[in-house]
């Protein structure tokens, strides 16, 4: 375990080489999470999750069923209750949308 760890850091290490100044100035924005504005906080979890654009696991279903992306005589999955019910819990869960998104936010966030 230890092995596959170095290995990681190691990665992680020569990849931040690679990153060009903006992507290093954002990534070091968010290594200080704790810091960041709340409202900002929101945004990100929001966004990089697509929580603003979630669907039901029925509806998703559909959707990829209509787009070809599934056998049209696929039937609907056995743990269809078992994924509503994730669904559920992501949708009162989710974050706040906020309007408030502070100046160092919007300064973050123009850079991805």
């Amino acid at each position: 375990m230890d092995r596959e760890m170095e290995i990681v850091l190691n990665h992680l290490k020569w990849g931040y080489d690679y990153l060009t100044i903006k992507q290093k100035k954002y990534f070091e924005w968010t290594t200080d999470w704790a810091d960041i504005a709340q409202p900002d906080r929101d945004w990100l979890v929001t966004n990089f999750l697509g929580l603003d654009v979630i669907k039901s696991p029925l509806h998703l279903f559909e959707d990829m069923r209509l787009a070809g992306m599934l056998e049209s005589s696929r039937k609907e999955p056995a743990q269809q209750s078992v994924w509503y019910d994730a669904y559920q819990w992501l949708c009162e869960h989710k974050p706040p949308t906020h309007n408030n998104i502070t100046e160092k936010g919007l300064e973050m966030f123009a850079l991805i």
